[in-house]
């Protein structure tokens, strides 16, 4: 494979790691999930070699991420994982947010003393946090 196509490749494959990442993902996760996506099924040793994940955290890591249900495993010697399709990955994040988003919107009484203001009424932001 040509150097440049191999570079962007790379490139992108770190950019779905962050992203899986800003989804609640360990870096860890992150890795094995891509690296199961793009070779299934594999065992954890493959897994490991090709995601990064040091062989001693590979079965931790797999073990979370069929626990989260990412990742299904067929009781074979070794142990072989399949990823859960990326559609349905997405599909139950979605799900996730709007479970939140409903539950803030139902309970914004409980955590919110009076109207919030208006983009008008709101001093702009810094991009800073004041913490």
């Amino acid at each position: 494979m040509d150097g440049t196509v191999e570079m962007v490749e790379q490139k992108l494959v770190e950019q779905v790691v962050h992203t899986l990442m800003a989804l609640g993902l360990t870096q860890y996760e992150a890795k094995a999930y891509t690296a199961l996506l793009k070779n299934n099924p594999a065992n954890a040793h493959e897994i490991s070699r090709l995601s990064g994940v040091p062989a001693p955290k590979i079965y931790e890591t797999m073990t979370r991420l069929t626990r989260k249900g990412m990742a299904s495993l067929v009781d074979s010697d070794p142990t072989t994982y399949y990823p859960l399709p990326v559609e349905e990955f997405v599909k139950l994040k979605e799900n996730e947010f709007i479970a939140k988003r409903d539950f803030l919107k139902l309970n914004k009484h409980l955590i919110q003393s009076g109207p919030a203001p208006t983009a008008r009424e709101r001093p702009p932001c810094s991009g800073r946090s004041r913490a």
